[in-house]
């Protein structure tokens, strides 16, 4: 029997209470290391960043190039990964990290998916563009094979 791939759910989370965020941003304000320099939090700014053509298009990008993970499939597993980003001044993405993954490839599809992504509109703050952290959660779900009306009928008698 064939799986569909159903993308039910692409949210984007800017709210405080999103653990990703504090998971990766242990200062809700400002993040400063080699690693990554300075990056205000979403909740920081004036202006959030955004996807080129809008979210309704971020999430048909996301609905066409998405391919559910064989093993994934085949261990019926199913729920949300969650990838963090740095959405950079130049709108290039950069340091993208699964914060939380379902396992079975979801994570690692996840990842494959925002490297194809193009620029975004970068965040501001004060007027000034800014690097930003973003989280984008992305739910993977397995849905059940239809059954024939025949299967239906005779499962009514």
């Amino acid at each position: 029997m064939r799986f569909c791939i159903i993308v039910l759910l692409v949210s984007i989370l800017f709210a405080v209470g999103l653990s990703a965020q504090e998971t990766y941003m242990s200062n809700p304000i400002k993040e400063s290391n080699s690693e990554i320099g300075d990056v205000l939090a979403i909740t920081a700014l004036d202006e959030m960043p955004k996807y080129p053509t809008g979210e309704e298009a971020m999430m048909k990008f996301i609905y066409e190039s998405i391919k559910y993970p064989k093993a994934a499939k085949d261990l019926n597993l199913s729920g949300t990964c969650v990838v963090s980003f740095i959405v950079e001044k130049d709108g290039s993405i950069s340091n993208a990290k699964i914060v939380r993954d379902v396992g079975g490839g979801c994570g690692e599809e996840v990842l494959r998916i925002v490297d194809q992504m193009p620029k975004w509109i970068p965040g501001k703050k004060n007027g000034e563009i800014v690097r930003a952290i973003f989280n984008l959660p992305i739910k993977f779900i397995l849905q059940k094979p239809k059954q024939s009306k025949r299967k239906k009928k005779n499962r009514k008698k």
